[in-house]
């Protein structure tokens, strides 16, 4: 068996020492952003029997710092294509999480850019875009493509028919921040289009694959000044690269929104990362929605079921693009409104956040943030604070509070506050090699019993629908609700808080 890993290495001699014990030569990936003698390499192995302890022995070689075997695994950032006939108004997320309001605020006091150029920009980590009419704002001069094989300046999606592809996933998500619909000329169908959105294209599905070059993008997105990323895929367990990665966003105060995840009751990396902001999702009554994870990880919630967004798919004779609009659930469209709130209150609180307590420790723009995020939540009756966050977002109460009084908040106790405490001195964000195995047979027994599975502990192309075009079908594999439950229990104790 054939067997792709993700190494981490500190020195020559263990780059030597693998090339001889296993005939293999490691790619450079990504620098490890703490020093300049670590890298990340991608090594691929042929004649492994277990992958597991092939990934123990690359382990034990002086200089490998982490291992991690890169395998197709459920991504759990999938989403349903609703029937078409619901009742709805299709701009009732706008009202629920109060943009229009806060919008209308910020254009009152000035604290918008009419200049493109000059607004925050918003690094959207998806399948790419399209040319649908609802997003032609998109920055896609800017754009950059990080599939390898194709083409690193056109981040146009390839609206690809393959097994677990799902074209167009971007283009929808998108168009929940930047949409525009040529009827509704007196109102947005996006959130906050007043934000520079860069795409750049990561993979090819919302199920995502760990091979993806998710860290370039992110360091790209940074150095690029991007000041918000969103991301609305993700999967089980993250790459060390992925946290590094991370880190290194946050350390320059970059805010990352991910999305929690769907079906499986388990917050799904890089979501669940300390760093990132957690989004999971709730329906037009304010309720949690039933398909989306959650846990302690999750910050926020906001609208994700039934979410009327841009959609596009391929004729199937002709192969031309057809742009459709449609009703989807998922919290792959929960997380695009707290990214936009987040612009919005980057732009809000430009002056305040150059304060010397924000350029001198960046971070704190992050937590700032988050703790506004919180603080000005709506919160349901009986709401459930441990599974879905503070409560639902909630624009207005967000910018009804500024960065200083997180800043505040950090003086009442001395020192930092409780949150960034944790996340400063939390050192092991990554399972051990053995609880990454015990988590991918976790993950592998979600899947219905009489469906078929691979021995590898990743999924057989079986295990999965991918009846993207029938109306109301569910784009994920079949998840097992029961086994889905136990194993989240299942996983939520093995982590005990530490990842």
């Amino acid at each position: 068996m054939k067997q792709k890993y993700e190494l981490l290495i500190s020195n020559e001699a263990a780059l030597d020492t693998v090339r001889k014990k296993f005939g293999s030569e490691p790619k450079r990936t990504y620098p490890h952003n703490d020093g300049a003698l670590r890298h990340f390499y991608d090594v691929t192995i042929s004649g492994i029997s277990d992958i597991w302890v092939t990934a123990r022995d690359l382990m034990a070689i002086d200089g490998v710092i982490e291992v991690d075997p890169i395998l197709k695994l459920l991504g759990i950032i999938d989403e349903w294509r609703d029937n078409d006939d619901i009742n709805l108004d299709t701009f009732w997320h706008h009202t629920m999480t109060g943009f229009p309001e806060a919008v209308q605020l910020a254009k009152k006091k000035g604290k918008l850019s009419a200049n493109p150029g000059n607004r925050i920009q918003v690094a959207h980590l998806d399948t790419g875009y399209t040319l649908h009419p609802e997003i032609l704002g998109i920055q896609s001069a800017r754009g950059r493509n990080f599939i390898r094989g194709e083409d690193a300046g056109s981040a146009l999606d390839r609206l690809g028919r393959d097994f677990l592809e799902q074209p167009g996933h971007g283009t929808s998500t998108a168009s929940v921040i930047i949409g525009e619909r040529e009827d509704e000329k007196d109102r947005s169908a996006g959130v906050y289009p007043y934000v520079d959105l860069i795409p750049y294209r990561i993979s090819e599905s919302v199920v995502h694959i760990f091979d993806s070059p998710m860290p370039e993008a992110i360091q790209h997105a940074v150095d690029s000044g991007c000041s918000v990323i969103t991301m609305s895929m993700g999967g089980a367990p993250g790459l060390c690269s992925w946290e590094k990665a991370i880190d290194n966003a946050y350390s320059k105060g970059v805010i990352f929104v991910a999305a929690a995840g769907n079906l499986v009751n388990f917050v799904v990396w890089p979501a669940r990362y300390p760093k990132v902001i957690a989004v999971a999702a709730v329906n037009t009554h304010g309720l949690e929605w039933e398909g989306s994870c959650s846990g302690p990880k999750v910050d926020i919630s906001a609208p994700g079921e039934n979410v009327y967004v841009a959609s596009v798919e391929q004729a199937k004779e002709t192969r031309e693009q057809v742009y459709l609009h449609r009703h989807g659930s998922g919290t792959s469209f929960a997380t695009p409104h707290v990214a936009a709130a987040a612009a919005l209150y980057l732009e809000y609180y430009r002056e305040e956040l150059n304060a010397d307590d924000f350029r001198e420790d960046p971070p704190n723009i992050v937590e700032a943030f988050r703790y506004a995020l919180k603080k000005g939540a709506f919160v349901p009756n009986k709401w459930d604070v441990h599974k879905f966050g503070a409560g639902i977002l909630n624009v207005p109460g967000l910018l009804r509070i500024p960065p200083q009084e997180y800043i505040d908040s950090k003086s009442r106790i001395q020192e930092k506050s409780i949150e960034s405490a944790q996340r400063d001195t939390q050192k092991n964000l990554q399972p051990s090699l053995e609880e990454k195995k015990e988590i991918f047979e976790v993950f592998n027994s979600f899947i219905d019993d009489g469906e078929a599975r691979s021995s590898s502990s990743s999924y057989d192309e079986k295990s999965f629908r991918v009846s993207s075009t029938e109306k109301g079908a569910p784009l994920m594999p079949k998840i097992n609700p029961a086994a889905a439950r136990a194993g989240a229990q299942r996983l939520e104790k093995l982590s005990n808080g530490r990842w």
